[in-house]
Parts: structure tokens; sequence; C-alpha cells
């Protein structure tokens, strides 16, 4: 039994340096490290290859994104991995303990079969929780955050696994195929996974004990329904691929993942998203207000559903 640990990284030579070095402690030795370079410009690949000559560097032309350059990876590994190997998608900007890998391997011998999150901390603030497992329910489009304390090992109650973290048994990529890059590039790739593995027969869990802590500090421009923003920052909001509200990454997503019965009401609650960021630019401030209770009015329908 092998583990597979796929790194996806860009222009980040020193956080990616310290999730190697913090790799290279880990109490479980079987496994290999590849990093996928996706066009970095600061002499990533190079410094690697000379510092971690065990570890295999692949090459991307930039153009790669988080799910082009996970399904790299494991087009790579896949070729000469057993039935019995397991893949770790992990991001190089978090950090860890010497015994994550381990963890993840004790949950996965006590639940054969099952996809494996992590549970992601605030690497300032620890008793923070960031991700301890979420289900999300489409029927009245709300995500339920598990709980996360001592003496829990398991969260099951889990329908979506982040990608920063998430040992998964090689079979499930043989049997549901790679991350959908072409239409999730970089976000939701690895919630639509989830989705569709379980369909397959391949249920998810979050173990408690395999922690990461995850660098807040660096996460980029955060919308809510009350937050004024100007022409450019709405225009990022509804198509850069680095936002995860991008009209045609939630479009993608939930075309793929809602169950058919909910798929009209969840496609309405995303055009009201989208009306959501353009009414929050100062000139049509006002008309938000036109739509609150036409929210309100339907958010309250689909739960009495």
């Amino acid at each position: 039994m092998m583990v597979h640990v796929l790194i996806p990284v860009r222009n980040n030579v020193d956080t990616t340096t310290q999730c190697l070095r913090l790799l290279s402690r880990q109490t479980f030795k079987d496994f290999d490290v590849t990093v996928i370079d996706d066009g970095s410009m600061d002499g990533t690949a190079k410094f690697i290859r000379k510092h971690f000559p065990d570890v295999t560097v692949l090459q991307g032309d930039g153009n790669l994104w988080w799910a082009g350059a996970i399904n790299m990876g494991l087009e790579h590994v896949l070729l000469r991995a057993t039935d019995d190997d397991f893949i770790l998608t992990l991001n190089d900007d978090v950090t860890f303990e010497s015994n994550y890998i381990e963890e993840l391997l004790k949950a996965a011998r006590l639940r054969p079969g099952i996809l494996i999150g992590s549970v992601i901390l605030d690497k300032d603030d620890p008793g923070r929780v960031i991700d301890a497992g979420v289900y999300f329910d489409w029927r009245t489009r709300r995500r339920v955050k598990e709980h996360y304390g001592p003496g829990r090992r398991f969260n099951d109650h889990v329908n979506r696994l982040s990608g920063r973290g998430a040992l998964i048994p090689v079979t499930v990529f043989r049997k549901v195929g790679l991350y959908d890059a072409r239409r999730l590039p970089h976000y939701a790739g690895d919630c639509e996974l989830t989705f569709r593995a379980k369909r397959a027969g391949f249920p998810a869990c979050v173990c408690c004990d395999a922690v990461l802590y995850s660098d807040t500090s660096v996460s980029g421009f955060k919308f809510t329904p009350f937050t004024r923003v100007t022409p450019a920052q709405a225009w990022h909001l509804l198509f850069s691929r680095k936002s995860i509200m991008q009209v045609r990454t939630r479009f993608n997503f939930i075309w793929l993942c809602c169950p058919r019965r909910y798929l009209v009401r969840n496609l309405a609650a995303d055009v009201l998203a989208t009306l959501q960021i353009l009414t929050s630019v100062p000139p049509l401030w006002h008309i938000k207000k036109l739509f609150r209770p036409l929210g309100k009015y339907i958010e309250t329908r689909w739960n009495a559903d």
C-alpha cells in the first residue's frame, strides 16, 4: 500500500518548501510526492529538484488551474498505482503535524472504500474551525457544518470534501474518473468529485484526528450581500476563475451535482445570487431592497416543501 501525494503549486516557492519539509517529517514513510508546477516564474521547479530530489515535479503551462494540475498528477501516478493505494490531494499553503498521514491511514483502515477529508483550522487562531465537514442540502440550500471537538473521531454527515487535504482510494478514480477540469477548473471540482463518488457507492467522512492549519491571511476578496463593490470587483466576482462566485462555476456545479427535482429552484437561487452582486455596485445599491422580500419569500416556500 502506497500513498501518492499530489500538490498543485504556482509561484509560491517558500510555502511549497515548508509543505515539503513537513512531509519529510511524517511518521508514515510509504508515500511519494508529486508536485505539479503550473507555470511558476519564481524558480519553484528548479528549487525542488535541487533540494528535494525524491520529489517528482511535473510542469504545466500556467493554464491548468487546480483541477487540471491534480489531473496531470493523477495521470502520472495511476499508471503505476495499485488498487490498494491512495491519492492524497494536498494544497501547499497548509501546515500539519508529523502524524498527519498516519492518522488518515488509520481512518482508512476503519472506513475502507471511503473518501476521507481533514479538519481545517485557522493557522493564526487554531480555535476557529474553517471546515470540519459539510453537508449541503439541495432542498433548502443550507450548508450544515459538522461539529468538531475532543473525543470525536469521525464526522459522517458529509457530502462534500475540500481538496486541501483529502485521502481518496485509487479505486474511486478508476471507477468515476478524474476531476472535471473543463467545467470546474479551479473551484468546486473537489466537491463535485465527492458527489460523483457518492453516487457510485463511495461515501465520504472527515477524520477529526487529521488536522490541517490554513493561512487565511492569503484569502481573496470576500463578498456578503451587504458589501458594496466597485464595478471591477463585481466583474471579478462574476467572471474570474479565481472567484468562487464565478457564474460559470456556480452554474456547472449545480448542473453536475444537484438532484433533478431540485434543479429549477437551485438555478433560480443562483440567478438571485448574481443579482445580489450586480446590485451591490453603488449606482444600483437601492435596487437591492426590492429583492430582499423576494429572496425571503422563496426561502420560506422552499423550506416548507
